[in-house]
């Protein structure tokens, strides 16, 4: 028995579907870096979008709205989870029964796994940061408030539980039809885009009470957090948000997930 399995005791099995996931996922390199590309095209060309916008304003702002984006992109890029992946498709082919006849939480099973997704895509974006740096550089803003990242920290913290509820939510979907893959993948674009990772969400006008909704913690207060944009008091009230949007979500996913379940065993999905 290792050192680690002495201290966590029953919980080490937690760690081992984190450590298994993070290890399986290892399997699909061609796959992730497909996928890195693309999300790297898309942040480069989003900031080039702006820097072109900005022609003519200031230095200070045209550096805050293009660290916003290549920063932003890079952090929300660490809290992300895959749960919309794999979810949906173990719930069609049937293979997640497998898991129902063991002794175990299945939805912690599915956070716990999320996670160990998550650490790796953190670990492939830190490699892909000089893509992005490089180009922007000069512009950037570099935050070294110790405060302030450890609020960053929490925030994301929230940020990959909200993820995590609303990916189980949207995946749930496959107990109820075989054509799922366009609404999981329209969540998932819709997510993106109220997260506030293509624009600020603050120039929104009308909208931006945006801001209040949970996708927000994706993308938008992180990077508010960032920039130094928020108070003391703000950054308070960003995490009591956080946290009543954790406990919101996890009710409402483990409701739709458990009513998914009992769809599946009485029609034998």
């Amino acid at each position: 028995m290792t050192i680690l399995q002495r201290t966590l005791g029953r919980n080490y099995k937690w760690f081992y579907f984190f450590k298994y996931t993070s290890n399986r996922i290892l399997n699909y390199k061609l796959n992730i870096f497909g996928f890195r590309v693309g999300e790297i095209f898309e942040g480069i060309f989003t900031v080039i979008i702006w820097q072109n916008i900005l022609i003519g304003k200031t230095n200070e702002n045209a550096s805050q709205l293009i660290t916003y984006f290549v920063i932003g992109w890079i952090i929300s890029q660490t809290s992300r989870t895959l749960i919309f992946n794999n979810l949906p498709n173990n719930i069609a082919d049937g293979s997640l029964t497998v898991h129902l006849m063991r002794p175990q939480n299945l939805f912690q099973v599915i956070l716990t796994r999320g996670f160990g997704t998550s650490f790796v895509t953190g670990l492939l974006t830190i490699l892909a940061f000089p893509v992005l740096i490089i180009p922007f550089f000069n512009f950037l803003i570099w935050n070294t408030n110790p405060i302030q990242i450890i609020a960053l920290i929490v925030t994301l913290g929230f940020s990959m539980f909200i993820r995590s509820f609303l990916q189980i939510i949207s995946s749930s979907i496959a107990f109820w039809t075989p054509e799922y893959q366009g609404i999981v993948s329209s969540s998932e674009l819709i997510t993106k885009i109220l997260s506030g990772s293509l624009v600020p969400l603050y120039l929104l006008g009308n909208f931006s009470f945006i801001q209040y909704l949970p996708f927000s913690f994706g993308f938008y207060h992180p990077m508010q957090i960032y920039l130094g944009k928020y108070t003391t008091f703000q950054i308070l009230q960003t995490f009591g948000g956080g946290l009543l949007w954790c406990l919101v979500l996890w009710v409402l996913a483990r409701l739709v997930f458990k009513a998914g379940l009992k769809r599946n065993e009485a029609v034998g999905l």
